[in-house]
């Protein structure tokens, strides 16, 4: 177990454990630059935090799927310099998905989202990704979509076949603490 903590934060902050891989540091004009060097397939998803244990079986292997998606499509993309890595855990100059590292897993019931990771394994040293046309999609996801996605030109820009506008009723459920909010934009 290895614990790293940046620039203002300390040891009792979450996220900092990290128990898979090796950590490769570098330095940078500012300090050091720490990334964790772990496979894809299983070590890197065991620590990614974006939803809740509870949730059913089926909805955390989705959410592996499209987090696997997501990073096998940044990987492919090659290493972005100002972080030295692929996928940044929002620590770093880019906000990708949150890497909480050993924290997901020790959290409580972390063995269930480590099940749903296993579950997703094509034996013996790979996993299930999404693909269109033979590679993986930008998988872009979120919890509570107001109850309908956007397609990706209007969100994003550019168009991507397989991120169109769907319904969502499933984001307005009572139990979706995230299913109403606001955002004020300034003019």
């Amino acid at each position: 177990m290895l614990n790293v903590v940046g620039p203002a934060r300390n040891f009792a902050s979450p996220g900092h454990r990290y128990r898979y891989g090796f950590v490769e540091i570098t330095p940078t004009t500012g300090g050091l630059n720490a990334v964790n060097v772990v496979r894809m397939r299983d070590e890197y998803l065991y620590g990614i935090a974006e939803v809740s244990n509870s949730w059913p079986d089926a909805a955390l292997q989705v959410q592996v799927l499209a987090a696997r998606t997501y990073a096998l499509a940044k990987f492919i993309a090659g290493v972005r310099k100002a972080c030295n890595c692929h996928v940044d855990d929002g620590s770093g100059p880019y906000t990708d998905q949150m890497f909480a590292g050993f924290a997901k897993e020790s959290s409580t019931a972390g063995d269930r989202w480590v099940a749903a990771v296993n579950a997703t394994h094509v034996p013996p040293n790979a996993g299930n990704a999404i693909l269109f046309n033979g590679q993986p999609i930008t998988a872009f996801y979120s919890s509570s979509s107001g109850g309908f996605t956007h397609a990706s030109r209007d969100a994003w820009g550019g168009d991507r076949p397989y991120a169109q506008v769907v319904a969502d009723p499933w984001s307005l459920t009572e139990d979706n603490p995230n299913r109403t909010w606001s955002v004020t934009v300034p003019q």
